[in-house]
């Protein structure tokens, strides 16, 4: 199970740049493909939906699969997901159900065979988590706690940051 991670991880870079790795991005996922040489299940990790990163990562997404889907003839990888970081709020998922529609319907794909995963990282996805799945009821493969960015929020520091924290055992009693 391997996500390529263009949030945390990945941090901001000139649009020139991560233009550039999500063409590259696609280019491997299709050679993968192409090799059978991709892990069983694969993925992307994109910055999230909110305000300030939404069009960054709107289009890393849109090249990233839409280049895929270019190279394959319209095929994704088996078992494929689009993590979406980072959730305050039902609109977010709902961004990115129709982006993903809307390349689905461009490709020729099947409607829903992109699946998505939310990640739980702020006390708003906490307590809307139902509504967060409910919003695109036919794509999430999973829902992935986010301790360390959820106890940050909540202003607790680092050295106490962690999964056995009381506020994240309350946090998972919502999952």
């Amino acid at each position: 199970d391997f996500r390529i991670d263009f949030e945390d991880g990945y941090g901001f870079r000139t649009d020139e740049e991560e233009d550039s790795c999500s063409s590259t991005v696609a280019a491997e996922l299709a050679k993968g493909m192409n090799e059978g040489s991709l892990p069983r299940m694969i993925g992307i990790r994109i910055k999230s939906f909110q305000r300030e990163t939404f069009s960054r990562s709107a289009r890393t997404l849109a090249l990233c699969l839409g280049g895929l889907l270019e190279m394959t003839d319209g095929r994704m990888p088996e078992n494929f997901v689009v993590t979406l970081p980072k959730i305050r709020g039902a609109a977010e998922v709902s961004a990115l159900d129709n982006i993903l529609s809307l390349l689905e319907q461009r490709h020729g794909l099947p409607a829903n065979s992109i699946g998505i995963e939310l990640m739980a990282e702020t006390p708003e996805a906490i307590l809307l988590i139902d509504e967060l799945v409910g919003v695109s009821p036919h794509r999430p493969r999973a829902v992935h706690f986010g301790a360390y960015d959820y106890n940050s929020e909540l202003g607790i520091t680092g050295g106490h940051q962690d999964i056995w924290h009381p506020a994240s055992a309350f946090a998972k009693s919502f999952i």
